[in-house]
Formats: C-alpha cells, structure tokens, sequence
C-alpha cells in the first residue's frame, strides 16, 4: 500500500472540487467531503464504501483514507484543525462508527444547507463569524453521527509516533532508536505500524522520505546526492532503490518530467 502522511499548513482548508481521487493518506486534521453530484468509493481504516450523491464522508485524526471517483463529480471539502474547536474536544477523542452519514440525514437536521451558506459567505467573512458557521457545520453533522470510543492509550500513541517520525526521518533511524526515543518496545512499535500502517517501520520513514526527496527534485537544483542526503538516506544507492520502488521511476527520471 503506497502510503502518504500529509502536513497542513493552514488550520482551515476550504474548497470546492471537481475530484476526490486520492491515495490512502492520513494526517492530524479532520477531513469532511461532501458529494454534491456524481458518485465515488471511499475507504477509511481499511473499510471500502460507496459514496453517493449528497453523502458526507467524515474522517478524524490518524484515520488511513483515500478516495476514487467511478464518474464525474462535485464536492465540498473541509479540513480543520480538531485543536481550534475545543468545544468538540471529547468528540475528536472517539471515531465515527460509520465515516459515511446519509443524505436523508444532513438534510434534515440542515447540514447542507449550513455548508452553502459556509462556503458561499465564508471569504467575506470576519475571523470570528467563520469559526461560527463551521462552528454550526461540525455541531449539525455530528448530531448525526454515531461514535464509537477508542482505546485512548493506542491513540495518543499513533499520535506519538507521527510527530517523532515526521520530526526526525530525516536521521538516522532504527526500530530500536524509535521505541526507546517513545518509551516503548520494539515490537510494540513494529505490531502498531503492523496493525494501523499495514507496513513497516523502516517502509514507512522510507515513504516519507521519498516524500521529501520529490519536492526537493521538483523545487530545487540541488544535487540527487545532496537531497539522499538532506532526506535521511546512508547512500545514493539505498535512495534510488527506495525511490523507484515508491515512485515507480528513477529521481533522476522525476526530476526531468515533473
């Protein structure tokens, strides 16, 4: 499974979009998309699910999704933050019971209508009238959700260990460097990428290594050496295996098509 961690540097992303056709990913935000026409699949947590029109998909912090469209479609997205809405804070700390709420049931309870008014009147709007509304947004589409509580400990954990990998993949890292930087055991640490990542610890930093090392292909004219090295690789070597293997091309042959 090609899999991606994704930083977000704005607290609050908005859009309309004409596509959903993302990779599996996660990240800390909390992502809401909802189908305005067409239909799409979505998965979440390795769970596969038909989204159709009017359909809202919702996925929380540290949740694997992605999304592939089976024709044309429309839809809102909204990613935030969960720590600038504190008043849901209990609710960001359980997962839905299912990511996908039916279209009889944001109608009614008026969450669609709730999403218009956001993103037509979102722009012009004061810092503190755009927390209201999607303020409303979260508190409407969450009247209709069913949660389900997570193991809080197996939680802070995967929380854990994103920062201290997103933070220090650029060293050199090991298993065993890892777990004890976490205060836990190995294979507590490997069972964990296991279960949640369905890859390794070293696939894993590998990924967001490669990651980098794309960015830095495409925005840069630093040497391929240079970039193995500034993304955490021992060898040009090891970086251009890791790189074709993930990317499906060599950095070289990136760097001249991007």
């Amino acid at each position: 499974m090609k899999l991606t961690y994704q930083h977000w540097e704005n607290k609050i992303n908005l859009e309309k979009r004409d596509s959903v056709d993302f990779e599996p990913h996660l990240h800390k935000a909390v992502e809401i998309i909802s189908l305005l026409s067409g239909s799409a699949f979505c998965s979440v947590d390795g769970e596969t699910f038909e989204i159709k029109q009017g359909d809202t998909v919702v996925a929380f912090p540290n949740q694997i999704h992605s999304y592939w469209a089976s024709q044309n479609i429309t839809s809102y997205v909204l990613i935030l933050d969960a720590s600038i809405f504190p008043e849901f804070k209990k609710i960001f700390k359980q997962k839905p019971v299912c990511p996908i709420i039916g279209r009889e049931q944001t109608e009614k309870n008026g969450f669609f209508n709730v999403m218009e008014t956001v993103f037509k009147e979102y722009n012009s709007c004061s810092p503190a009238v755009q927390k209201g509304w999607l303020t409303v947004a979260l508190g409407k589409l969450f009247e209709v959700c069913e949660f389900v509580s997570c193991d809080k400990v197996h939680t802070d954990i995967v929380g854990d260990i994103l920062s201290y990998c997103e933070n220090n993949y650029h060293e050199k890292l090991s298993l065993g460097t890892a777990a004890k930087a976490l205060h836990i055991s190995e294979s507590r640490l490997s069972h964990i990428f296991s279960e949640k990542f369905k890859m390794s610890f070293p696939s894993y930093i590998n990924m967001l290594r490669i990651n980098e090392a794309c960015i830095k292909l495409a925005e840069t004219d630093l040497s391929i050496t240079e970039i193995a090295d500034l993304c955490g690789f021992s060898t040009i070597r090891t970086f251009n295996r890791a790189f074709l293997k993930q990317v499906g091309v060599s950095p070289v042959k990136y760097r001249r098509e991007v």
